[in-house]
């Protein structure tokens, strides 16, 4: 279902799109810090709400009735999931631009659209422009310093392998994005796959300024509260990492490399996990690269090197190097292509 007034914005230059869901403690701060903004151009908010349980989309009608001309709904009838309610936020998108955010987090920097936009009208040769960041925890207590340090020049490959979190909460990127966007329904994560198209056909722009705060609680997709939730979203990570692997033609030295950092990285949350299945599938193409994959199951098992995970340190910093890899790199691995 589609809430707006025949008030609103006729011709906007941004769209502030927000992505929410059972965001009810938070929605309002993110709101507020968008329709707060100070810009010399037009722009309308566009929120999609993925059937909300707990109030949320209260608060969105709320909001719709206040600003008729600035704020457009999105409210799904039932939970389409992430995906589906993301590309449903795309669409109804009219801005030449789009700046997106999640309901739980909120922008800083009232001048936030403004600049982003001066910068990627600069910027021609650049489709997505994100900048500094810092985080806060549930209760709204700050981490004030910035998280994103020289990020100038990132490449595709080098997202693929790392699948780093580029602050996708201060994201603005060209309405033009969305031609060559590919978004299947079974990802995990929609910004990681935007970030990989994006790098594939055009460049990134960074502004170093902390302009968005980014919330970091449990029972996000990103801080998964069960293991088994946290197993399903690695596995996801990597699943999508082969896809786009295939998609732009990379070499096979990339798809093995991404295959050894993956299945040594969700190894130890499979085990813990119970899953029997991949433990199977990742002992069996770990052997075949010459690993002593029995000596690493055994010591998972015994709880040696258990999981000591900083891959969501910030909360999307997806498959980012753990000590104990670099251990089984030294103690386990005959032969490891570099």
């Amino acid at each position: 279902m589609v809430v707006f007034d025949e008030e609103l914005v006729t011709n906007p230059v941004v769209s502030a799109a927000i992505i929410t869901y059972n965001h009810k403690r938070y929605l309002s701060q993110c709101v507020e810090s968008v329709l707060s903004q100070i810009a010399s151009f037009d722009f309308e908010v566009v929120i999609a709400d993925d059937c909300s349980t707990d109030g949320t989309r209260e608060i969105c009608l709320e909001y719709q009735k206040k600003y008729p001309q600035k704020v457009k709904l999105i409210l799904q009838e039932t939970n389409v999931g992430l995906i589906n309610n993301y590309c449903a936020l795309l669409q109804a998108c009219r801005g030449d631009y789009i700046a997106q955010i999640s309901g739980d987090d909120y922008w800083c920097d009232k001048n936030k659209l403004q600049r982003q936009k001066e910068a990627l009208e600069e910027k021609e040769d650049c489709d997505l422009c994100y900048t500094n960041i810092c985080t806060c925890d549930v209760d709204g207590n700050l981490d004030k310093e910035g998280l994103r340090k020289g990020h100038l020049g990132i490449t595709f490959e080098q997202h693929l392998f790392k699948a780093g979190y580029l602050a996708a909460n201060s994201w603005m990127f060209r309405q033009s994005v969305i031609s060559y966007l590919d978004l299947q329904p079974w990802f995990v994560d929609e910004s990681f796959a935007l970030a990989l198209d994006v790098l594939a056909h055009s460049k990134l722009y960074y502004l170093d300024e902390v302009m968005a705060v980014y919330r970091c609680h449990k029972g996000s997709s990103s801080f998964p509260d069960k293991i088994e939730g946290t197993f399903r979203f690695q596995k996801g990570v990597l699943d999508m990492q082969m896809y786009f692997a295939n998609k732009y033609s990379c070499s096979d030295e990339i798809k093995n490399r991404l295959l050894i950092r993956g299945y040594l990285v969700i190894l130890p949350i499979a085990i813990k996990a119970n899953r029997e299945d991949f433990i199977i599938e990742a002992r069996k193409y770990l052997k075949d690269q010459s690993f002593d994959i029995d000596g690493i199951i055994l010591d998972l098992r015994e709880g040696k090197n258990a999981l000591r995970s900083r891959a969501y340190k910030l909360g999307k910093r997806l498959l980012f190097p753990f000590s104990w890899v670099k251990k089984f790199y030294v103690h386990h691995v005959k032969t490891v292509s570099q």
